[in-house]
């Protein structure tokens, strides 16, 4: 799961009758697909699942694993950079150079890298193919291997353009389904009002759906849109019904052999009940 945390994913759209932000209405629907909540009731135990979230820069947040109590944990972790939070609790100490840099990042917070995010998260996935197989068999292979990419935005940031992320998992057998959250119409997006900005309009469509489009189609994925929760949760409940492969987990039991500790007790024991049985215990038929 590839989640867009750029400036624009405070937004607010409508889930459950209430205003929440874009990304926390994405946060709870993917936490809801992963334990099951959409649809079978049951935790998806079989299926290897990552986290990467993305703005301007790509971090990982969970690496592919089965193990996936702590979701919840790592889905909390991911918000949008609090840059204005930051300033005022920092901001007035900070040197010129810091300032400079902070203000750097605090940009570069708010961009939307989706080129980077699928390009990185395609290699990852493709080591931990390459670990399977190498820690299995050599004809050991993950059959269906998928990235689910969300966003909001436009490509505006980044060293690799998203057709080079597309290319790069069509390569090596991963299917990308994009999703588009938002508005068709245009929108407003947050950006930079410590820097003396304020709410900017935006030209056109806010999604670039031709690219998340063309992204899903080099790999023989599919292309959704979002335009609330409930939308978003139909969305996962399509994706649900895609392929699953079981994937054998190691578990290691370790036995302690502790019968010595008994053995000689009890042959004392033994030895005992023959001496008492023959003297004083003695019985005459």
């Amino acid at each position: 799961m590839v989640i867009d945390k750029s400036g624009s994913m405070k937004q607010l759209m409508n889930f459950k009758n209430k205003q929440m932000t874009r990304l926390e209405v994405v946060k709870e629907v993917f936490s809801q697909f992963v334990s099951g909540k959409l649809v079978s009731g049951k935790r998806r135990q079989n299926d290897l699942i990552g986290i990467t979230s993305f703005s301007g820069t790509v971090e990982f947040n969970c690496p592919l694993t089965l193990e996936h109590g702590n979701f919840d944990n790592f889905l909390k972790n991911i918000e949008v950079y609090d840059y204005e939070r930051v300033y005022k609790s920092i901001g007035a100490s900070m040197s010129q150079e810091e300032f400079n840099q902070f203000r750097q990042y605090a940009q570069v917070s708010q961009l939307t890298a989706i080129g980077d995010a699928l390009y990185y998260t395609a290699l990852k996935m493709i080591e931990s193919d390459k670990y399977f197989k190498n820690t299995k068999s050599n004809d050991y292979r993950i059959k269906s291997k998928i990235i689910i990419l969300l966003t909001d935005g436009q490509n505006t940031y980044g060293n690799f353009q998203p057709s080079a992320g597309a290319e790069l998992a069509a390569a090596n057998g991963i299917k990308v389904y994009t999703i588009g959250i938002g508005s068709r119409r245009g929108g407003q997006y947050i950006d930079d009002p410590i820097f003396g900005r304020m709410f900017v309009g935006m030209q056109g469509d806010e999604v670039d759906a031709n690219t998340l489009k063309n992204i899903s189609s080099m790999t023989n994925g599919k292309f959704y849109f979002a335009e609330d929760g409930e939308s978003l949760q139909k969305i996962y409940k399509d994706i649900d019904k895609l392929e699953k492969t079981e994937i054998e987990d190691s578990a290691y039991l370790e036995y302690n052999e502790l019968f010595r500790r008994f053995l000689l007790p009890g042959f004392f024991v033994l030895l005992l009940e023959i001496v008492l049985s023959t003297t004083i215990f003695r019985r005459i038929p």
